[in-house]
């Protein structure tokens, strides 16, 4: 009985609390017993935080006290320290809250042995990096456990799709952990089996998978199939699950559970995102719309076709002017019975003439026909075909054809806010020669970009972009902005967009050949808050004898990063090295690169 009322007062209380808490703020977090932790580490990890000079008050969360203390607790664990105590406490005066957490660390275990039994297949050392089990080292359960599933898929990769492994950990002075695995037989793929298809035929299906009847079960091609099936655009869900057969333990069917999308329909998207304005300049920042409408599948089959209008105002200084395209898109995965990814594109745009004493609308319209290889994650290969046509000159249209190829090898971590990995680009276009057209020049562009993570939310980033022409003449007008230029919140950050270089008028110049570097430190500040410091550095020339490591120009300064459902939007201030009177803030959507 005793218990109970003890039980509903604690209820009672925390209810009060809760009912109270819209109206509490922190006013202090103090910390005892840490001594293996600091408290920027812990202050790091809780969600709760005590006041700064950003946020005078924090607001208090009753809810979120027990969780900080068992993130505390998992942090001290994955560090060795097991028998790790966390105790909360807080107070309430005059609508301020105080907190304490009490730490009693306890020990620290070491790993002192591992035995691993019945592994055949995989190595000893493949499994013991996979759970993170590195003798001397100070023993973590949170990572060992979090490396069982990666240990499972490296046993499904090899056809042992029923593994089943278990972990005895014995706890005295040190750690000693037993891996005792059954491998089990080798698992073999009977027949696939299909589900949910209403419109379509399943040769569809049939035609993407990437394992045979009776061949050995292997993740990775399961992965693929699903990876190919989604890319079809005709299912809004596609899920292979192997099913054992009755009475017996080696072979699986596997189903393949599918929801189309419908057939037809609007699609309306807006937001904030980069977009390409001119071949030779980064990706510049804009807010902008589209409408699409799809026929996602016509004759019954995966072919498709879309009409599309984007609508964007570009955020950089002095472009404010809304580019316009408008596309209708053929496309199919397959190409006379090969897969071969093709889409054939018809588009309209238009561009703004910025050497002008008045900046002037120009249009763009061509054909495209693309091709295009997908591999791993986000990688891919294009080679596309272009014609197209410049209404921008009242005595001769400008007509380019063109044939441009684009490798892009994509191993981040994660699209938009990457911490570790590395991006490279590759690219080629020949204009003109044996395509015919106005204009006859090569053009080649290449880049790389690495991402190092110095602690769960600080990352050094850094990217080399080189571009060189050949054949350009230059009594050509550029109006399509086809030379290099730099210069904006996507490149140079201390100069204007497009105005790294500049005429007697102050209008922008591009040159054939370029070189430009960009290294970032990013942290996290509080909550959606993070910070940036930069250098960027970068060379126009015509001339490959004036590129030299002097002749770089750069700047450096420091951004405020605000994370938003979209991404990471940006406010910079750069400074010019050569001449810190000059410099610029800007405006800018998602991180540089």
């Amino acid at each position: 009985m005793i218990r109970k009322i003890i039980i509903f007062g604690f209820i009672i209380c925390f209810g009060l609390v809760y009912a109270q808490s819209e109206n509490l703020v922190i006013s202090d977090i103090d910390i005892t017993g840490n001594m293996a932790v600091s408290e920027g580490e812990i202050f790091f990890l809780v969600r709760q935080k005590p006041p700064n000079f950003l946020i005078k008050a924090p607001k208090f969360d009753p809810r979120l006290l027990k969780l900080d203390a068992l993130t505390i607790k998992n942090y001290y664990q994955s560090l060795g320290f097991l028998d790790v105590k966390i105790i909360d406490e807080f107070s309430i005066e005059d609508n301020e809250v105080y907190i304490l957490y009490k730490i009693v660390e306890g020990k620290q275990y070491g790993l002192r042995s591992v035995t691993i039994q019945g592994a055949n297949q995989l190595s000893k050392s493949l499994i013991k990096r996979s759970l993170g089990l590195k003798i001397k080292d100070a023993y973590n359960p949170v990572k060992l456990n979090a490396g069982l599933p990666i240990l499972h898929e490296s046993y499904q990769e090899i056809g042992k799709l029923f593994a089943e492994i278990n972990i005895g950990e014995s706890v005295d002075d040190s750690v000693s952990i037993v891996v005792d695995i059954v491998e089990g037989p080798d698992v073999v793929i009977l027949k696939p089996v299909i589900n949910g298809l209403t419109h379509y035929d399943s040769t569809i299906v049939l035609r993407e998978l990437m394992f045979s009847h009776h061949e050995l079960y292997q993740k990775s091609s399961i992965d693929l199939t699903v990876k190919r099936l989604r890319e079809t655009g005709v299912f809004s869900l596609v899920n292979l699950e192997p099913v054992r057969l009755e009475n017996s333990d080696s072979l699986v069917n596997i189903l393949i559970k599918t929801k189309e999308y419908k057939r037809r329909q609007w699609v309306s998207e807006g937001g904030y995102e980069p977009i390409q304005f001119a071949e030779g300049a980064e990706l510049i920042s804009a807010v902008g719309a589209q409408v699409e409408w799809k026929n996602r599948s016509i004759f019954k089959t995966t072919t498709h076709f879309s009409t599309r209008l984007l609508f964007g105002i570009p955020v950089e200084e002095e472009f404010i002017i809304p580019r316009i395209r408008a596309d209708i898109n053929l496309g199919n995965n397959w190409l006379f019975n090969t897969r071969i990814p093709t889409e054939l594109t018809g588009y309209y745009e238009t561009f703004i003439i910025y050497q002008k004493d008045e900046n002037e609308f120009i249009e763009r319209f061509g054909i495209t026909f693309a091709n295009l290889y997908r591999f791993e994650k986000r990688s891919q290969f294009e080679s596309k075909f272009i014609w197209e046509q410049f209404s921008d000159n009242n005595d001769e249209n400008l007509q380019e054809r063109s044939w441009k190829a684009t490798l892009l090898i994509d191993r981040k971590n994660d699209p938009i806010i990457p911490t570790e990995g590395h991006f490279i680009s590759l690219g080629a276009k020949v204009a003109g020669f044996w395509f015919g057209g106005g204009r006859d020049y090569l053009k080649l562009d290449a880049g790389w970009q690495q991402y190092f993570s110095v602690s769960d939310k600080s990352v050094i980033a850094y990217r080399l972009k080189m571009g060189k022409m050949w054949g350009w003449d230059t009594t050509f007008t550029d109006y399509s902005y086809e030379q290099f230029y730099l210069g904006g919140t996507t490149s140079l950050r201390g100069w204007d967009i497009l105005r790294f270089k500049v005429d007697e008028d102050g209008y922008p110049v591009g040159h054939t050949t370029r070189i430009m570097a960009n290294i970032e430190w990013r942290f996290h500040v509080y909550k959606i808050l993070g910070g940036i410091i930069f250098f960027d550095g970068g060379i126009l020339e015509d001339d490959l004898d004036q590129i030299t490591f002097n002749a770089i120009k750069w700047d450096y300064g420091m951004g405020l990063s605000i994370d938003t459902p979209l991404g990471p939007a940006r406010l910079d201030y750069a400074i010019q090295l050569d001449d810190p009177t000059q410099s610029k803030i800007q405006l800018g959507v998602q991180y540089i690169f």
